[in-house]
């Protein structure tokens, strides 16, 4: 059975328990709007202690996350580029302008005289127009390789009529529009070109020499014709 010490004990305690509890004063209530206040404020602390070790963690980190987004990480600007100077401006040299060289044609020498560019120039034997139709003087230019030029003449009371077909044919023209033309003359005897005048006013070479001619001349060519002929 239990010992009757024991429940008195046990009793004394109780009694001891319900005193005390009688002597505390109850809690007093907090309003409310501290207690909403409170609980803000913790809240607070615990969002900034958050941001903190976040701040923490990126930097420790060496920054591997500055700067990420949803776009992906940020691209760092190129580096500038060294300035470089200008280019100097690099001297040219001027080559003074020659004057090309003119073929002369020398009615009275019967000499044509046609330069080369880097060589000698070549003379070839010509018969010009006649004393009774002089080929005219003056300076010309070349504006036409006609090759084969037909040339017809109802004749005069000094020449008479022809229709003729010329080889190796170059038309000169002068300033004022007057047309002339160096051609092959083949029905003259090889011993007339370089001795005499026998054409009705062209400039005539022999096959040979006029093919040369034709095939050495250029469009823009300037010829002088001197010697005994007619005004230009």
């Amino acid at each position: 059975m239990p010992d009757l010490d024991e429940f008195a004990a046990d009793d004394g305690l109780s009694r001891a328990l319900r005193r005390m509890a009688a002597d505390t004063p109850p809690a007093i209530p907090l309003p409310y709007a501290e207690l909403r206040g409170a609980g803000l404020r913790r809240r607070s602390r615990r969002r900034a202690g958050l941001a903190a070790l976040v701040a923490v963690t990126v930097l420790g980190g060496g920054g591997a996350l500055l700067g990420s987004g949803s776009a992906g990480p940020a691209r760092s600007a190129p580096p500038a580029a060294a300035p470089t100077s200008a280019p100097a401006a690099t001297a040219t040299a001027l080559t003074p302008t020659v004057a090309p060289a003119r073929t002369v044609i020398d009615t009275a020498g019967h000499r044509m005289t046609v330069p080369q560019e880097g060589g000698p120039a070549r003379v070839l034997l010509v018969s010009a127009g006649r004393p009774d139709q002089p080929t005219r003087l003056g300076a010309m230019t070349v504006v036409a390789k006609e090759g084969t030029t037909r040339m017809v003449s109802a004749g005069s009371a000094t020449s008479g009529a022809y229709d003729v077909n010329l080889e190796w044919c170059v038309r000169l023209t002068a300033s004022d529009g007057y047309s002339n033309h160096v051609c092959a003359v083949p029905w003259l005897a090889p011993a007339v070109f370089g001795r005499e005048n026998a054409t009705m006013g062209i400039v005539g070479l022999s096959p040979e020499d006029a093919k040369w001619y034709f095939d050495h001349t250029a469009v823009g060519d300037v010829v002088d014709v001197v010697g005994a002929g007619g005004g230009g």
